[in-house]
């Protein structure tokens, strides 16, 4: 205490001295301290009591001793206080009959009032990936297109307003901002994707849509952005000041997110992939040349501050032709400066057009270099597909020459496998282990369903059936001229045709054969034979390249044996249709 007033009274003691000494203080606190050097063998010795007595408590006992503030101080938001006080769980602290009472009707009114709600919430809502979702994103897509080209026309070219009929007014501006202001209501009507999670709470979408400032590759602030589109567009239509358009070229900025949107919902091969990014890109630079083409015409228009006397449309001698001409003109002029070619025949001639010559050419070095490179790439992936084919045709043909196999046999190789190698390369199956084993199940299941659902034999069972046997049923692929089935052999295993095709034939003689029929659709095979538990009396081999779904016969008993209605069921058809099995004896 007396080091401690010597500290706090000396005048020469600067705080730096006062913080050293209070961190050397600190520092000889934990097991070096005094407490630990006299008294750590019976500190160890408390620790080790209160192990003990925790680990050989019973739970169920101090559960009924807890009180309220215990509760409180645990804070598990999954458990309710209430719950174990009104249905007796604890010791001490138990309600009246009367409070029971009360407490379970107004529980009771309380849960079907939320249920109603979480109904009513949920009942409204549509799924990111649903067909109306993206026929209404390309409908945005295109509208949003066609608005901000004619938006940025109008204002860089005055006589379009003069000329406007009633129908460019309803097709251009009326439904386009509609169609704007319904997005909006959208958007808090769509659940959305967290963590490859789908997100069905109308609170979490639209703190996702008010405020995504999680998601950086998106736009940050989206409902701010689309406020501000919306609200300036019906203010300069209500007050005629065509200036205000100008926010509905900021919609120009959701064009990535549309067109992303748009390519993740579709189904393309690399090929169509390499076509779209070469459209999208092609278009991208033309929509970037029109502005520029508008805003060098409004700067033509405009002059050096505001004084027209002296610029680039009048020394080109253009600025009394007609709108369309002068605007061929101001494109031709972007797309020469953009490619950095600049023929010189269109020059600037005042300092504000000057000035924007050279914003424009310093962007246009960054625009065409990532405009090159990404051409590269796309080119790049159209060869990938064709250099695949030639390296393994090559390396497959090394390997035969090596085996010192047959002419013929060579042949059928390499025929075979230039029709394996002439499709894309099965990319997807370089994901499939980090796939959960939740979503695998729910997709061999769905998959599995859809296949089920057409066969009219499982549709007169259970959904609770078809989904237990939908999550047993194995692939198996079949190539070219292999056989599935040969004449007398044992129908123990069920098979389910998925796609490809099979041809079924009969041995007439030894160098005769007379195909029975094909199948290249969803059906069962020697299903007859399987279920009357006869031999096969014909051959089924692919011609192509097919995929089936089986399961044993055992495995198939034991399946409908769980559901004893369906198994029942089973036993009626069978009997009706002269089908005897063998389920009752196993």
């Amino acid at each position: 205490m007396n080091e401690e007033n010597n500290l706090i009274n000396d005048p020469l003691d600067t705080f730096v001295n006062r913080t050293s000494n209070l961190i050397s203080q600190r520092s000889e606190m934990g097991f070096s301290s005094k407490t630990w050097k006299r008294k750590g063998f019976k500190i160890l010795l408390i620790i080790l009591r209160f192990i003990n007595l925790i680990t050989r408590s019973n739970f169920a006992s101090s559960f009924k001793l807890m009180k309220h503030h215990t509760f409180r101080i645990i804070n598990d938001a999954a458990s309710s206080y209430s719950y174990y006080k009104y249905n007796g769980f604890f010791k001490y602290d138990k309600p009246s009959d009367f409070m029971k009472k009360l407490y379970f009707k107004f529980k009771f009114f309380y849960d079907i009032r939320q249920n109603l709600i979480k109904k009513k919430q949920n009942q409204f809502l549509v799924k990111p990936d649903d067909t109306g979702i993206i026929i209404w994103n390309i409908y945005l897509l295109i509208i949003v297109s066609i608005n901000v080209i004619y938006i940025s026309l109008r204002l860089s070219f005055g006589e379009i307003v003069e000329r406007q009929t009633l129908l460019e007014i309803i097709l251009f501006e009326q439904i386009p901002g509609y169609s704007y202001l319904l997005e909006i209501p959208l958007k808090f009507n769509t659940c959305i994707y967290s963590r490859g999670n789908l997100i069905a709470n109308r609170k979490r979408i639209a703190l996702n849509y008010i405020n995504d400032c999680k998601q950086l590759n998106q736009l940050k602030l989206e409902f701010l952005l689309d406020f501000l589109i919306v609200v300036p567009f019906f203010i300069g239509y209500q007050i005629n000041f065509r200036w205000l358009d100008l926010a509905i070229i900021m919609k120009a900025l959701q064009l990535s997110r549309l067109t992303n949107s748009l390519f993740n919902r579709l189904e393309l091969n690399p090929r169509q992939t390499a076509f779209f990014d070469l459209t999208k890109l092609i278009l991208f630079i033309i929509l970037a040349a029109h502005f520029i083409a508008c805003a060098w015409h409004a700067i033509g228009q405009y002059g050096y501050w505001g004084d027209t006397s002296v610029t680039w449309l009048k020394d080109n001698n253009i600025e009394g032709q007609n709108w369309a001409d002068r605007y061929v003109v101001s494109f031709y002029w972007s797309i020469v400066t953009m490619t950095t070619i600049g023929y010189g025949d269109i020059t600037p001639v005042n300092t504000t057009e000057r000035l924007f010559v050279i914003f424009v050419t310093f962007v246009s070095t960054f625009f065409l270099s990532y405009s090159v490179n990404s051409i590269g790439s796309i080119l790049t992936d159209l060869s990938k597909q064709q250099a695949y084919f030639k390296t393994n045709m090559n390396s497959l043909r090394k390997f035969l020459k090596s085996q010192n196999i047959s002419h013929d046999l060579e042949i059928k190789f390499r025929r075979y496998f230039e029709y394996l190698w002439s499709k894309p390369p099965q990319e997807e199956f370089q994901f499939h282990h980090l796939i959960p084993e939740d979503l695998q199940r729910e997709m061999i299941i769905d998959v599995n369903m859809n296949v089920a659902k057409k066969l009219k034999f499982f549709n007169q069972f259970s959904k609770q059936l078809l989904h237990k046997l939908c999550m047993n049923l194995k692939d198996r692929q079949l190539q070219s001229e292999e056989y599935l089935l040969k004449k007398k052999d044992v129908p123990d295993i069920f098979y389910i045709l998925v796609h490809g095709e099979l041809k079924s034939s009969v041995e007439l003689s030894k160098k005769k054969l007379k195909e029975i029929e094909k199948f290249n659709k969803v059906r069962l095979i020697g299903g007859l034979e399987f279920f009357t538990n006869q031999q096969y009396r014909y051959d089924i081999k692919a011609t192509k390249s097919t995929k089936l779904l089986m399961i044993t016969r055992d495995h198939l008993i034991e399946i409908f044996q769980e559901f004893p209605r369906d198994y029942v069921k089973s036993q009626i058809i069978l009997l009706n249709r002269k089908y005897y099995c063998n389920f009752r004896n196993k």
